[in-house]
């Protein structure tokens, strides 16, 4: 680990560390609130009631992948912060390892099950006739991008554990404002309506991954 970071963790004053890490990780979920609002918004736009429908009843489906990213995220953040604080820094990284690994084989698995499925999960929130094609395109494709949505959400958790809760709040900053960009371009440009608002989602999910 960094050296910036092991101060944090081991010698900076309590109080001052709990501020260090808790602002970053409070701005990081208000971005988390706008990045959910920022589809719905867009998509309001274009003054039709169906496609705000299909994007509204998708949300549920967005909260599952963040749930099962939470598994390996918040678990195996929790596991290498107790690493970290015994000094056991290679254990930390194999189960940083395993964590990044083990997500990115579940969203596989959530993504192909999830696609076949998603009939089945239309008809489980009753979606009317009308917003079950434009829902149907939005949960596919925010399915097909659920490596970078789950990966993202876990290195996030991962990395906030060694004290980079400043670098996980940028990497958040990156995908929503991504997102803000890209929704008016692919919605309204490529006039691709609530297929562009997936789009763009699964693009800012998977540059704030990148980084």
């Amino acid at each position: 680990m960094k050296a910036n970071k092991l101060y944090v963790l081991e010698q900076m004053p309590v109080s001052r560390s709990i501020l260090h890490l808790a602002v970053p990780t409070v701005l990081s979920m208000m971005v988390n609130i706008l990045y959910n609002l920022t589809d719905t918004f867009f998509i309001g736009k274009l003054n039709d009631p169906v496609q705000v429908a299909a994007v509204s009843i998708s949300l549920p489906l967005f909260l599952f992948q963040m749930a099962i990213a939470g598994i390996f995220g918040h678990g195996g953040a929790s596991y290498v912060s107790r690493l970290l604080g015994k000094r056991k820094y290679n254990e930390a990284r194999e189960t940083t390892s395993t964590a990044i690994f083990s997500s990115a084989t579940a969203s596989v698995i959530l993504g192909v099950m999830g696609i076949l499925c998603v009939p089945l999960i239309l008809k489980a929130v009753n979606a009317s006739p009308e917003t079950t094609v434009p829902a149907r395109s939005y949960m596919s494709i925010i399915l097909i991008g659920s490596p970078f949505i789950l990966l993202k959400f876990t290195m996030v958790q991962l990395i906030r554990a060694e004290g980079a809760a400043k670098a996980a709040m940028v990497g958040l900053f990156i995908g929503t404002g991504a997102n803000i960009i890209l929704d008016p371009l692919f919605i309204f440009g490529f006039r691709m309506g609530v297929t562009g608002a997936a789009v763009a989602t699964v693009i800012g999910q998977g540059l704030g991954m990148l980084f």
